[in-house]
């Protein structure tokens, strides 16, 4: 049977070139990390300093468990994903060299693996690539970072075995009274001989009960070989299906299980989802349903951790935008981490996955390497149930290319259209790649709708970007900036059925080095998710409770009488009052600005809809006091090697957050575990009063003392403990 040991704990790194000889000896430069690492973790989203783009080196020994001989097991090493080239070497001879194409790697190192007991494994990697390496160019709107980003797996496996990537589920009749599951697969056997396998499917729905069962004939395997399954052979049909959505995102659950003489030689798992979803000239159906895609643009990054993130960061993303009504996500502009596509399947968000591009499609050399990532890609991902668009491309035109890719994705998943992102009609009519995609992606041309229609196979339109205003947070000048263009976006798209939806740009500030902006501010939430007034806007609208949200300088120090409000609403009106007395009375389509006389007094906003009511409010308050530190998890749920989120908040001597309070915070810690602050010197920034970090344990259990200061006020400090649980794989 399968087994999977980590290979993520106690690693030696270093950030230059190192010879394969010193991968055996590291000297006293080399750091020690844990993985998913990102070598860009404290070197961006810094104005003036240029990330690291370069060679670098890991290395680690390792003890490979003793396993009974018999069935010849094979072992596999896999990364996940990350961006750029790497080398590997084990016990100091070649295993191969691999691009990481944001998908990872996998090789069989059974020949290197031969006796249990004590290897030494080394990778050299570089985060500067040749043009033929996706996205394919040096300096697009995202930074490439470095590092082994997915972590490292050793996989025992057995020699005759289901092929996990050549499993392909197709649906049938979800939206009737029995649907159907074919299923088509691949057999591998690594054996010296010929073997007969009998293979036993299984569906197993939401519930955790069997409900569908059926038995291959004996497939015949040659040896070192395979073969092919017929897909016609093996259909399972499923009574009364439980549909996959955003609402009740039901997952079911296939199971393969090789069998000979009563006993199981291997065993796989794919979850799916029961659903039906159709682009049309009439917009997006899911399960016979018209769904408005309402959601954002990602990118994989938070300052301090580069593209590394633990897996309850994915999910919390997942789960923001949720939360604000969201119900779809663009992955801009590469592949992303199965821990986020899966949170997309459990938490119920539609995904649009893309290859790694951005003004960069060519033929070539270039398209070799995209035909490879998009089949790899496909083959990762085409059993999700959250996935519904495969991503050609960002803003270029190239026709070879996309003919090429699209005939890739017919091949491997003709049931989910392909689609590309274009911001330029006109480049696209010079260069004939209008009428190629079954999706048309438009970027920011909101003006050309009623023309792009005619663009693509389906007659579907995606407003695949929009609304990327840079809004600096706590600038509220420049967050209402942002607001304004979203409402004349919402309004522009009015009266145009055909538009299947829309991804904002973007749901994180992200770095860049593209025109050496460093930082693009135009996310409706900051680097460290910390919402901006944008992401209350975008509540507002998708709520469909009586939502209200204020915001402006309520403070009591402050000169001016005179204060400008922002109010956030999807109320019918919103009344501002002082101890219950009307201050003024808003008619209030989503946003509105008022103008009041400032008094020492909480002002509360009060809205209604339908009958219902909502509130929110400014309470009064001083200048920075004191600093107050709040660890985001609860203390047993922390383990030895875990991210743990850090909130920081400025109160006055009230403690009432000090919202006018803006500056740098020193963060210092004592005990077992590494600052996830993203500056060498440790300095983070407070907005609004409020901040957010990360620290992660070092390994060994612990407490942690986290202590936060600044000039003129009172330093603060929490206690965080981190435990020895076990991780969610046996480490080797």
């Amino acid at each position: 049977m399968r087994e999977r040991y980590g290979l993520n704990h106690g690693w030696r790194f270093v950030r230059r070139r190192a010879s394969w000889r010193e991968l055996d000896r590291p000297g006293d430069d080399w750091q020690r990390v844990d993985l998913p690492h990102s070598w860009n973790d404290r070197d961006t989203f810094q104005n003036g300093i240029a990330y690291y783009r370069g060679p670098a080196a890991y290395c680690r020994t390792f003890d490979l468990p003793a396993v009974p001989e018999a069935g010849a097991p094979r072992w596999h090493l896999t990364a996940g994903g990350f961006y750029g080239l790497a080398e590997v070497r084990l016990d100091g001879r070649r295993v191969g060299s691999a691009d990481g194409q944001y998908l990872g790697f996998t090789f069989d190192v059974t020949r290197h693996l031969r006796r249990p007991g004590r290897h030494r494994l080394a990778i050299r990697m570089t985060n500067r690539c040749p043009r033929h390496v996706l996205p394919g160019t040096d300096r697009p709107d995202f930074l490439l970072h470095g590092g082994l980003a997915g972590g490292l797996f050793l996989y025992r496996l057995p020699a005759l075995r289901i092929l996990d990537q050549e499993v392909c589920l197709r649906t049938r009749d979800a939206l009737s009274s029995e649907a159907s599951v074919a299923i088509e697969y691949q057999i591998a056997n690594d054996t010296g001989s010929a073997r007969r396998a009998l293979v036993r499917w299984t569906v197993i729905d939401p519930s955790g009960t069997e409900v569908g069962r059926t038995r291959s004939d004996e497939i015949p395997v040659p040896a070192r070989g395979a073969r092919r399954s017929k897909p016609r052979r093996t259909v399972l049909s499923v009574r009364a299906p439980q549909l996959w959505s955003p609402e009740q995102p039901d997952l079911y659950r296939v199971r393969g299980e090789i069998v000979a003489n009563g006993h199981i030689l291997d065993r796989c798992t794919v979850p799916f989802g029961m659903r039906e979803a159709v682009f049309s000239s009439d917009g997006f159906f899911l399960n016979g349903d018209r769904v408005e895609l309402r959601g954002f643009n990602r990118h994989e990054s938070v300052p301090g951790l580069g593209s590394a993130l633990p897996p309850w960061l994915h999910r919390e993303d997942v789960r923001t935008i949720k939360e604000l009504g969201g119900n779809f996500v663009r992955l801009s502009h590469y592949p992303q981490h199965p821990d986020f596509l899966d949170a997309c399947d459990e938490e119920g968000l539609l995904v649009y996955s893309e290859i790694a591009s951005w003004k960069s499609l060519r033929g070539g050399r270039w398209l070799r390497s995209a035909k490879r990532q998009m089949r790899d890609m496909i083959l990762r991902d085409r059993n999700r149930p959250s996935v519904i668009l495969w991503g050609m491309g960002n803003e270029s035109q190239h026709r070879g290319a996309f003919i090429a890719l699209d005939r890739v994705i017919k091949e491997l998943a003709p049931d989910r259209p392909s689609v590309f992102a274009e911001n330029h009609l006109y480049r696209a009519r010079r260069a004939r790649t209008v009428g190629l995609p079954d999706v048309w992606g438009c970027n920011y041309e909101v003006e050309a709708l009623d023309e792009v229609r005619e663009c693509s196979k389906l007659g579907a339109v995606l407003v695949s970007e929009c609304c990327n205003e840079q809004a600096v947070s706590g600038l509220l000048e420049q967050e209402s900036d942002q607001v304004e263009s979203m409402l004349r976006f919402w309004s522009a798209i009015e009266g145009h059925p055909y538009v299947a939806g829309y991804a904002l740009w973007a749901f994180n500030d992200y770095g860049t080095m593209f025109r050496d902006r460093f930082t693009r501010y135009t996310g409706k939430f900051d680097p460290w998710r910390v919402p901006k007034m944008s992401a209350a806007l975008f509540a507002a609208r998708h709520s469909e409770r009586p939502f209200v949200k204020i915001f402006g300088c309520w403070a009591a120090h402050h000169s001016n009488a005179k204060r400008e409000i922002h109010v956030v609403s999807n109320c019918e009106r919103v009344d501002l009052r002082i101890r219950d007395q009307l201050v003024q009375s808003l008619e209030c389509r989503f946003y509105s600005r008022a103008t009041i006389d400032f008094r020492d007094e909480e002002l509360v906003a009060e809205g209604w809809s339908n009958g219902q009511t909502a509130h929110d409010r400014l309470r009064p308050h001083g200048p920075g006091s004191r600093i107050v530190v709040l660890p985001e998890r609860d203390a047993a749920a922390a383990a030895a090697r875990d991210w743990v989120g850090v909130r920081l908040e400025v109160l006055d001597d009230k403690d009432v957050l000090a919202a006018d309070w803006a500056g740098d915070v020193q963060i210092e810690m004592d005990g077992p575990a590494r600052s996830g602050v993203y500056t060498e010197s440790g300095l983070l920034p407070v907005a609004c009063g409020r901040a957010r970090t990360f620290i992660r344990g070092a390994g060994s259990p612990g407490t942690v003392r986290l202590i936060a200061s600044a000039p003129r006020l009172e330093a603060g400090e929490a206690a965080i403990h981190f435990h020895a649980h076990p991780g969610r794989s046996r480490e080797c």
